[in-house]
């Protein structure tokens, strides 16, 4: 949701949303419909709940509808980039409807079998692997990707998409 428009409405967290979600559109990609529909046992809402509903192909087109007005509420990832880029603020999900999704390494068994050392390096940084920690990570892929386009992508052609990565975002 857009600073702005959570200030106005006064909506911070998934509750505060659910009884004013009849008068607002819902962005998402099509995984994430059941992300919003999972959420109708925990909030009493799914997307059917809403005004509309726009299917988009990406989460940053998404985000990027959210920023220019033409949605309210749009699926996301709390690690995006983008949140903070466009000035959107990430619901907090006070129940807990959603799942967890927590960053882990994941390394092969036949490169740990060829250096043990990587386990006892990668397993004290687990616990600091946070939602938190990983959108300052993405946060500052978005900024590296918008620096490298900027200096190749002329500012008229926007929007640009890039990866870089693995982050897509836009210019």
């Amino acid at each position: 949701m857009a600073n702005a428009q959570s200030q106005a409405l006064g909506i911070t967290d998934l509750s505060q949303l659910a009884p004013k979600v009849s008068q607002l559109i819902l962005v998402t990609p099509p995984d994430g419909r059941s992300f919003v529909d999972d959420l109708k046992v925990t909030y009493g809402f799914d997307r059917t709940s809403f005004n509309r509903v726009l299917i988009v192909v990406g989460y940053s087109i998404a985000n990027t509808l959210v920023a220019q007005n033409q949605a309210q509420v749009s699926v996301c990832y709390t690690t995006d980039g983008s949140i903070a880029q466009q000035n959107l603020v990430a619901l907090q999900d006070d129940k807990n409807g959603f799942p967890a999704f927590n960053p882990a390494p994941i390394v092969r068994d036949s490169v740990l079998s060829q250096d043990p050392e990587i386990k006892t390096i990668l397993n004290p940084l687990v616990p600091k692997l946070t939602t938190a920690v990983s959108a300052l990570v993405f946060a500052s892929a978005v900024v590296q990707c918008l620096q490298v386009l900027g200096r190749l992508v002329p500012r008229s052609k926007n929007p640009v998409n890039c990866l870089l990565g693995g982050m897509e975002c836009l210019v």
